[in-house]
């Protein structure tokens, strides 16, 4: 019957629940055509017995006012319509078993197999379970598009604050441009004075240009792998920090030997600065970096001896745009970003307090497998 359901295909369910009984209730009543034939020939024969009363020891003698005469010759004078509606009822549920192993079994099972269920009770209502599971569904997905327009409208309210904030420089460098040309050239101090404030928010203008190339990196990130010396990896971010004015103190631990890894440098490299320069921000004095390599995996944590996370940091800090003091410039990217890239290589960032301070930790592995 599959050029049945080929018919139905472009009909809704109703239509096609219609059509299937219409098509068996048709064939069973073609059926009954050629079957009455031959029942009317044996009908005839026992109506006539019964009628005559045939005085043969085979039968028995009916009295003809007893209860099973009369329901005879009512199912002798019945038995067209009886045969047809008997008939009818059966093709109808002939054709309804079709139908729910072609329109709706199928379906339920291949919705069981999208939805990850696997139901191996002996007694169950499948389409019970099937709502309770697609319910289940539903509900992720209005969670998964609450969150999509939280941070939809989080990053337009953060570039909205961009095209606020990048204008100050922007008109603090046009000023100084126009002062300079109308000053006087000799008056050096006045000079190198406007020349200091525009390189200043010259500088503020890059670091809003980098901010905006970093929300493009959380969706652009590319990652190629390759062997990486451990110890050269971590001197590079050594010489990298040595250059740096600070006055805070970064204390460096990792293995002297040769030790291999395998990932994208760059990419880590970017999650060691973000996480330091996190750490930074927040040490009184002294920032640790440790690097240890155990069971294969490579351990990194960063301490530092400020005040540590705040609850809503220790549960949130991951998220995007999130920051504690956004009115010093932070976007609330860098761990997000961090954590973004972590995920390729199936960590992520382990956010903690210790009595000395906060700490932020991660691990991945150590050869490619």
């Amino acid at each position: 019957m599959d050029w049945l359901d080929e018919i139905t295909k472009k009909y809704k369910l109703k239509t096609s629940f219609f059509i299937y009984n219409l098509v068996y209730i048709f064939i069973g009543l073609t059926l009954i055509i050629f079957i009455f034939s031959i029942l009317s020939v044996v009908l005839g024969k026992i109506e006539k017995a019964v009628l005559l009363g045939y005085d043969s020891s085979e039968f028995y003698v009916l009295v003809e006012n007893s209860r099973l005469l009369v329901v005879m010759n009512k199912i002798l004078k019945n038995h067209r319509s009886i045969v047809v509606s008997i008939a009818i009822i059966i093709s109808s549920l002939l054709g309804f078993r079709r139908f729910y192993k072609d329109k709706i079994d199928n379906v339920i099972l291949d919705l069981h197999e999208l939805t990850g269920e696997v139901y191996k009770e002996e007694n169950y209502n499948e389409l019970d379970i099937l709502y309770d599971r697609l319910s289940d569904f539903i509900g992720d997905l209005n969670d998964n598009k609450i969150s999509l327009i939280k941070e939809k409208d989080a990053f337009d309210k953060k570039i909205t604050d961009f095209g606020h904030d990048i204008k100050n420089p922007l008109a603090v460098v046009k000023g100084n441009v126009e002062m300079m040309e109308l000053i006087d050239k000799n008056d050096k101090e006045s000079f190198e004075s406007l020349l200091l404030s525009t390189n200043k928010n010259i500088k503020r203008i890059e670091n809003y240009i980098k901010r905006l190339e970093s929300l493009r990196k959380l969706e652009t990130i590319e990652v190629n792998n390759r062997n990486v010396l451990l110890r050269e990896f971590v001197e590079i971010l050594i010489m990298d920090y040595s250059a740096l004015e600070s006055r805070k103190k970064l204390v460096w631990n990792y293995p002297k030997e040769k030790i291999t890894c395998y990932f994208d440098d760059i990419l880590i490299s970017e999650v060691m600065h973000n996480l330091i320069n996190n750490a930074i921000r927040f040490a009184r004095e002294n920032i640790e970096i440790n690097f240890k390599v155990e069971n294969k995996m490579i351990y990194v944590e960063i301490l530092d001896d400020g005040n540590g996370f705040s609850n809503e940091a220790l549960l949130n800090g991951k998220t995007q745009f999130f920051t504690e003091n956004p009115n010093k410039g932070n976007m609330g990217l860098g761990l997000n970003i961090s954590n973004n890239i972590l995920s390729y290589y199936d960590s992520d960032l382990k956010l903690e307090n210790t009595k000395n301070g906060g700490k932020v930790s991660f691990k991945i592995k150590l050869e490619n497998n």
